[in-house]
């Protein structure tokens, strides 16, 4: 393990150098725009949370989004990673008094309703691109 582990050091080296060596310049990060960041981030937690309460046909603000932001955190330091935090969000929403089969198709359905959408960005940009829509040169490089 410890072989292991130097190889990918050495690997990752150069990498983790210049990700480091540009730590300086968040200094030139305007206030602005580290706002705007934190509220889309906000943004996008509540429209999770907005459709796990369509797909669980709850009310709670207060169920939904403490199950999901545990099992978020649970799920990035235990092993089984996404498993195990959907089992525990499966557990507390339905301590929350949740039925279990509503539990079950809920955090199922929207899985795949985000999964979904995920999945369709691209290829809607490929047709986008192929379409002619006006785009600048270096996202149609990335396309």
């Amino acid at each position: 393990m410890l072989a292991l582990t130097a190889v990918s050091l050495y690997l990752l080296a150069p990498s983790l150098l210049s990700i480091f060596s540009s730590w300086p310049e968040l200094r030139h990060l305007q206030p602005a725009w580290f706002a705007l960041a934190v509220a889309f981030e906000a943004l996008s937690y509540l429209s999770l949370w907005s459709l796990q309460r369509i797909a669980l046909r709850t009310r709670s603000w207060f169920a939904v989004g403490t199950s999901q932001l545990a099992a978020g955190a649970a799920g990035s330091i235990m092993p089984g990673g996404g498993a195990a935090a959907t089992a525990l969000q499966f557990r507390l929403l339905v301590r929350a008094g949740v039925a279990p089969s509503r539990v079950a198709g809920g955090l199922t359905a929207a899985w795949a309703a985000t999964t979904a959408t995920a999945c369709a960005l691209p290829v809607v940009a490929v047709l986008a691109t192929i379409g002619g829509t006006a785009a600048p040169k270096g996202l149609r490089q990335v396309a």
